[in-house]
């Protein structure tokens, strides 16, 4: 063989994988081997059994990774015609056509392929490499596009959604403090508890959005973290003596859909600011 060619080997095996011919050129594969598996290493034998799989299943097969168990790494592609497999392994992924080609003034005719099959089948086997190639490329190709857009527009939705909770988030904040503004004015105990209960929930909101922002999940929300910041708020916001009542929490971690948070975070509100309101009597502290 010229010291300057590509290296690499040509196969017919039958179905099962079991070796007919080994032409070799330069990857001094034992010819005494008799299964296609027996060529690799251990770590690459349960993908060689597949390489022969996805032939038999689907026709051809092409550019596998495999190690022979020299260690060397060659890539291999194969088809089936007449009931065998044609393969080729190379270094080199480009040299896999080179070693087809050779194949063209090396392999001689045998009966098992038949007095007039063998030029019929070489040159099937350099069309079908050529054209899973072809198809190979144009299918990276238009792949690559089309993660590029899906990328794209993926990056412009997580700003858009990223923008819509900082926004929303702004706005229930001035409600809020606009509530808060307007609670200065308000003389009534009862009112004043009713401006105090809007606020808090306009805070819950905000709190919430706040929360969707900064984490990136836009759609889940820690609910345990956040449910410990949403009732230490409340607990500030509705004790003017908080050496009245203490507060203690026992949340489990739960991350939950934005869709189920919103009505649970109203039903907390409500629910604490129901208990600060109306559980302990005014004046009695509570351990």
């Amino acid at each position: 063989m010229n010291n300057n060619g590509p290296e690499g080997v040509f196969l017919i095996l039958r179905k099962d994988g079991f070796i007919e011919k080994i032409i070799d050129h330069g990857s001094n594969i034992p010819l005494t081997i008799e299964s296609f598996v027996d060529l690799m290493d251990m770590g690459s034998q349960a993908k060689a059994s597949l390489f022969i799989q996805e032939i038999n299943d689907k026709g051809a097969a092409y550019n596998w990774e495999l190690n022979l168990k020299n260690l060397k790494t060659y890539h291999f592609s194969g088809f089936m015609a007449d009931e065998r497999i044609y393969a080729v392994g190379a270094a080199r992924k480009e040299d896999m056509i080179k070693i087809y080609r050779l194949v063209d003034t090396e392999l001689p005719e045998t009966p098992e392929m038949g007095p007039s099959a063998g030029g019929d089948v070489k040159e099937e086997l350099f069309d079908e490499l050529t054209r899973l190639n072809n198809q190979l490329s144009a299918a990276r190709r238009e792949l690559l596009k089309k993660n590029m857009e899906l990328e794209k527009a993926l990056k412009e939705k997580e700003m858009l959604l990223r923008e819509i909770n900082h926004r929303v988030k702004n706005n229930l904040m001035i409600i809020s403090s606009i509530l808060n503004i307007q609670s200065r004015y308000v003389k009534d105990r009862d009112d004043l508890m009713l401006f105090r209960e809007a606020q808090s929930k306009a805070r819950a909101m905000a709190m919430l959005h706040e929360r969707l922002y900064t984490s990136g999940k836009h759609r889940r929300v820690d609910f345990g973290e956040y449910l410990r910041g949403l009732v230490r708020d409340l607990y500030q916001t509705f004790l003017s003596d908080p050496g009245r009542i203490a507060l203690e929490t026992d949340i489990d971690e739960a991350e939950l859909d934005i869709n189920t948070v919103v009505p649970l975070t109203l039903i907390v509100n409500e629910l604490f600011t129901n208990a600060i309101k109306h559980a302990f009597p005014e004046g009695k502290k509570v351990e």
